[in-house]
């Protein structure tokens, strides 16, 4: 009876979805709230990569390169005070301005197809697309 038991748990653990992954990847911005295909300096990509080892999300904001701490469970998705670089740069410090603040106001995630849409307390926040890394 045990011996069942045993292989009823481990099949049923075997048959859920797969999870889907968002760490260990470089995601690129694709848009903050309504500003669509933000790009920094230069005409560089702004980046997310959440690092599963260390609990550390890092990237380039726009003319800065930032990190902070995070916290991820199956649907939730927090970040920690943000730290960063301090360059300045004329072209684009207004939108690292607002990328580095909306970090703080995502609760949750989703990534029902190949877009990771990071949720906050008035709705979406930020779209990412996997980078071609």
């Amino acid at each position: 009876m045990r011996l069942y038991a045993l292989a009823t748990v481990l099949l049923s653990l075997g048959c859920r979805p797969a999870t889907p992954t968002i760490t260990g990847k470089e995601w690129v911005v694709v848009a903050i709230g309504d500003r669509i295909a933000p790009v920094g300096a230069g005409g560089k990509l702004l980046t997310l990569t959440l690092d599963d080892s260390t609990h550390h999300a890092y990237g380039f904001a726009g003319c800065n390169q930032y990190n902070a701490n995070y916290t991820l469970t199956d649907s939730a998705l927090t970040f920690g005070p943000v730290m960063s670089t301090k360059m300045a740069c004329l072209e684009s410090m207004e939108i690292e301005m607002v990328f580095l603040s909306t970090l703080p106001y995502v609760t949750n995630w989703q990534q029902p197809d190949s877009i990771l849409t990071l949720v906050g307390t008035g709705g979406v926040a930020v779209k990412l697309r996997l980078g071609q890394h």
